[in-house]
Order: structure tokens, then sequence, then C-alpha cells
């Protein structure tokens, strides 16, 4: 029994091998990776910041200081 292989994943799988040949550092990798590096781990810290913040207000204690 012979395993035919699929061209789209065997051509996804030689980019995902050979992303140093390929890639290219422009305004659009740039944007990406500071969307994923700074965006939305701020984005997520703050709401955690202002759950705990809002929640020390409600219970009556001190509102902490964070970063």
């Amino acid at each position: 029994m012979a395993i035919e292989k699929d061209y789209y994943v065997e051509q996804w799988a030689y980019f995902r091998e050979n992303t140093h040949k390929t890639f290219k550092l422009d305004r659009r990798a740039v944007l990406i990776g500071g969307i994923f590096l700074v965006g939305i781990p701020w984005a997520l810290y703050s709401v955690a910041k202002n759950e705990m913040q809002t929640a020390d207000v409600n219970a009556g204690r001190p509102k902490r200081d964070f970063l």
C-alpha cells in the first residue's frame, strides 16, 4: 500500500523548515512582532491590574501599586 504525498502539505513543510531562507524583516514583520511581543502582554497585564484594583476598592482595601 503506497502512501500518496499531498503537494500542499509538502510545500508547507518545506517553507516551515526553511524559514531562515524566506524570512524578510520588513514593516509587516515588525508590526506583527510588536503586537504579539508588546501589545498583547500589555493588554493582559492592564486587564488583570484593573481587575485587582477594582476588587480592592469593592472590598474596602486601599489600591495596591503595580509596576
